[in-house]
């Protein structure tokens, strides 16, 4: 009889294998788990270099618009904004560079003079600068004033300076002080532009628009103000020029001798950096921007309502609202919300009724901005002690609710869905909420960006508000102050 028997040490070699291939997969899994914790973490700092560049164009918008009503005094700003601005955190930076298609004189012009020095707010779009770059060839012209001059030489900028150029001319200046603007200008071809309607291009004579900005640049034609979305220097062309405050502009008329004058101009870059060294992330937006010829003719509509009334105001979404004495003054009160469903969002919306709200011009304001528009909204958010919310008050004594998001969406449009109004399409809301993810707090989780802090948050819906999803957000903090008085 024969009898086998297993090698004793076969098993180990099979567990050998075994431990060796699994070693092999984890050695496998673990970078790409790595490299898909540093994807995430990539992407989340990329997003928020992009908010700081957003953040920069945001914060020289408003430096600009509240540096004063001069001209002097606005163009002062440009330069003062220019710069590398660190966050409290150190770790959150964003730069600005802005770039000018016009200038001052930084002193005053001498009568007789043939060239004279101009101060570019900023810096000086000149051939290093992609997609933007101006010329200053012979033969090219500037406004000064209401007078028109040739260039007579190529102008340069002033050795060490990238803000400062000289320009030479063909004919002897009179006498113009300092902070005079100049602003390029061409000739209009009205050869092959003989009229233009809103969409048309208007040409110009060969090689003067040089000095003119790539993109979005808006002109003075024959007194009327109009824009362009694209400067085609190889077919010399102001590409779909519109008047933006008239719809109905057809056929303006481009006679013999037609100047096509820039407004005051500039190119804005503002660059995100978050974070540091290898793993810093870098987002640049850049804005083409025609500046305002006058704070004072800015395109504003301004609405405010003291609600001795709500009829401007109109009840949708399972609210149910009035109006209340708070504090000597009238507000909107809520008196009930939504209370079924996974989603509680309610919503009362704005209805011009009166006589003072259907003054504004809502079209107008959109179509003056292309649709970017900026907005200036104040509110206050107060709470009552009763009733008591299902969640109660915290902290005790205190009228806010546990649980609560209140505030304000923009850019909100109605969806007619079989004759009733629902208003559940794109937009950005402003709110202030306390909420908790794993809570039933009726509150969307993707709007809660930390669970039980006080947060002002900056969130948007996409998809028919199928999407939502916070944007930025401001921790609230409590702040105590005592002081008794005795010394």
């Amino acid at each position: 009889m024969i009898v086998h028997r297993s090698a004793p040490g076969s098993a180990l070699i099979g567990l050998v294998a075994a431990i060796l291939i699994f070693s092999i997969l984890a050695a496998a899994i673990v970078p790409m788990i790595g490299s898909l914790g540093q994807q995430t973490a990539a992407a989340n700092s990329a997003s928020k270099a992009y908010l700081l560049a957003e953040s920069g164009f945001r914060y020289a918008a408003s430096r600009y618009l509240h540096a004063g009503d001069s001209e002097q005094l606005r163009n002062a700003a440009l330069d003062d904004i220019e710069g590398s601005y660190t966050l409290s955190d150190n770790n959150s930076r964003f730069v600005i560079d802005i770039y000018s298609y016009y200038g001052e004189t930084p002193q005053d012009i001498p009568q007789g003079a043939r060239s004279f020095l101009l101060h570019i707010p900023g810096k000086f779009p000149d051939g290093n600068l992609p997609g933007g770059d101006v010329f200053l060839d012979p033969g090219l012209q500037v406004q000064i004033e209401d007078q028109i001059y040739s260039l007579s030489i190529g102008s340069q900028p002033v050795a060490g300076q990238n803000d400062e150029i000289t320009i030479a001319v063909d004919t002897p200046l009179p006498f113009y002080p300092a902070g005079t603007v100049v602003l390029p200008v061409a000739d209009a071809d009205e050869i092959r532009s003989p009229s233009v309607s809103n969409g048309d291009d208007l040409a110009y004579i060969t090689g003067q628009g040089r000095m003119f900005p790539l993109r979005n640049g808006r002109i003075n034609v024959n007194g009327r103000l109009l824009t362009y979305t694209f400067n085609d220097r190889a077919n010399n062309a102001f590409i779909n020029v519109r008047d933006l405050d008239d719809d109905t502009m057809v056929g303006h008329p481009i006679p013999d001798g037609t100047k096509i004058i820039l407004t005051p101009f500039v190119r804005l870059q503002s660059t995100g950096l978050y974070g540091s060294g290898t793993e810093q992330a870098k987002r640049q937006v850049t804005y083409y921007a025609s500046l305002p010829i006058s704070l004072a003719n800015l395109h504003q509509e301004v609405f405010e309502d003291k609600f001795d009334s709500k009829e401007d105001w109109r009840d949708t979404s399972g609210t149910t609202t009035s109006v209340g004495a708070v504090g000597g003054n009238n507000a909107l009160k809520i008196d009930a919300t939504a209370t079924s469903g996974g989603d509680k969002g309610s919503l009362t919306t704005f209805s011009p009724q009166s006589e003072a709200a259907q003054k504004i011009d809502f079209n107008a304001a959109s179509r003056g901005s292309r649709g970017f528009l900026s907005y200036d909204i104040q509110t206050k958010i107060g709470f009552e002690a009763a009733p008591v919310p299902a969640f109660g008050f915290t902290p005790p004594g205190s009228s806010v609710p546990t649980y609560v998001a209140a505030g304000l969406s923009f850019r909100l449009a109605g969806l007619s869905q079989s004759g009733a109004t629902v208003f559940n399409t794109n937009a950005y809301g402003l709110s202030f909420l306390r909420g908790n993810n794993s809570a039933a707090d009726g509150i969307p989780d993707d709007l809660v960006p930390t669970s039980d802090r006080p947060v002002i948050v900056l969130w948007q819906q996409t998809g028919n508000g199928a999407n939502r999803t916070w944007l930025a957000y401001k921790e609230m903090v409590d702040l105590v102050f005592s002081e008794d008085n005795e010394d």
